[in-house]
């Protein structure tokens, strides 16, 4: 008799905290709403003030950008499949790095300290 009382206190307690707490999530996601309404306003009463001479620049240079990326992506498409796996592999070496030590994983420095010596 404890233990079904003690069940359905604890079980009613988990539904209140469930209810509260999905109540709060509304009230969050309707204030995070409104301000995002707010920054996008923001954003295009500032986008308004640009002269067109500038956003033409922009959108020019986002086609650029747009026509580089396609390039990259086919040169990497050229590589044999032994490199592709090598590029991949490297990168998740440099994730594990932070940025100032990713600078040492060179494949050109590995050549350079792999100099044959003189004695040799």
């Amino acid at each position: 008799m404890i233990k079904k009382t003690l069940l359905a206190f604890f079980l009613s307690g988990a539904i209140v905290s469930t209810a509260l707490g999905s109540s709060q999530s509304n009230t969050e996601t309707d204030t995070s709403s409104s301000q995002y309404q707010k920054i996008i306003d923001e954003y295009k009463a500032y986008v308004a003030s640009i002269p067109p001479k500038i956003r033409d620049e922009v959108v020019a240079y986002r086609k650029e950008i747009v026509t580089l990326n396609k390039q990259k992506r086919d040169l990497y498409q050229k590589l044999s499949q032994e490199a592709q796996n090598y590029l991949s592999k490297e990168q998740e070496y440099k994730k594990k790095l932070p940025l100032k030590r990713k600078k040492q994983i060179n494949l050109r420095d590995d050549a350079a300290n792999e100099k044959v010596s003189p004695n040799s």
